[in-house]
């Protein structure tokens, strides 16, 4: 987890939760924060340090959404036999890392409700979503709830100077980890031409906004370009009526796509309350 930029509380969760694992965990929060290699890297950790490179690859199993569909049971169907796997003495949890598990089909849902309603001991299940209120209940009250926030911008600045990042890049994404180092899948964007979008949002008028909004593609274009103009409008840091109304209308967009609102809608609405 050290090489993980995260905010304290989460580290904190996190180490206390590898001393005494639990049967299911829940890592939510914003895109961007690195919650899927917080996964990975904390399966690796729960597979046990005895444990090498063939038995990670075995013994973690991942559920990855594909492109625009829900989880369907058929991804899932493989759970139970996995569970069920003798793993040898050396590898100490095996692990089932479920992505956007905000995606989940009702049926895959069920499925996995009645897995987790009979725990084994050598097997741990991570759920990560974006946002919680999206997994059934009934699954959350089963597990254990991890919450990513964004890390200190000390931190952030570290990992700038470390990586070599380009500064006017870092300062457009703003306190995103993972969109930084580009490593979640849905944020492998052209961040050139991202910026370019929120700048023309950010200073032009409606026509201009609207124009914007039809370019948007879809959901993860729809929530970086709104993480992007969330970061440039705290940056002014303008107690005005105008930023309060631009700051409020961000917050209403990034809800509605959190509730699977229409990308091009959501964005067309914040270019008219903008």
């Amino acid at each position: 987890m050290d090489r993980l930029t995260l905010h304290e509380s989460t580290r904190a969760q996190l180490e206390i939760a590898h001393v005494k694992p639990s049967h299911g965990y829940l890592f939510f929060g914003p895109m961007g924060l690195g919650k899927t290699s917080a996964a990975r890297e904390f399966a690796a950790s729960l597979v046990g340090v005895k444990a090498n490179a063939g038995d990670r690859s075995r013994f973690i199993m991942q559920i990855p959404p594909e492109d625009g569909k829900q989880i369907s049971v058929k991804q899932t169907a493989g759970i139970a036999g996995f569970i069920a796997a003798i793993k040898p003495s050396h590898v100490a949890k095996k692990v089932v890392i479920i992505d956007q598990a905000d995606k989940l089909s009702l049926e895959a849902a069920n499925s996995l409700l009645l897995t987790l309603e009979e725990p084994t001991k050598d097997t741990v299940i991570i759920l990560v979503a974006d946002n919680k209120d999206n997994v059934l209940p009934t699954i959350r009250s089963r597990l254990q709830a991890i919450s990513f926030r964004h890390p200190a911008q000390s931190a952030i600045n570290e990992l700038i100077h470390s990586a070599k990042l380009d500064s006017k890049f870092a300062s457009s994404v703003g306190p995103l980890p993972a969109v930084l180092l580009r490593k979640d899948p849905r944020l492998l964007l052209d961040y050139t031409e991202l910026d370019s979008l929120r700048e023309k949002f950010m200073n032009g008028g409606v026509k201009e906004r609207l124009l914007v909004a039809s370019a948007v593609i879809d959901k993860s274009q729809a929530m970086s370009l709104v993480d992007l103009l969330s970061s440039a409008v705290a940056a002014q840091n303008k107690a005005s009526a105008a930023w309060l109304g631009r700051a409020q209308a961000l917050i209403l967009a990034r809800l509605h796509l959190y509730n699977n609102g229409n990308p091009k809608f959501v964005i067309e609405k914040l270019a008219l309350d903008f």
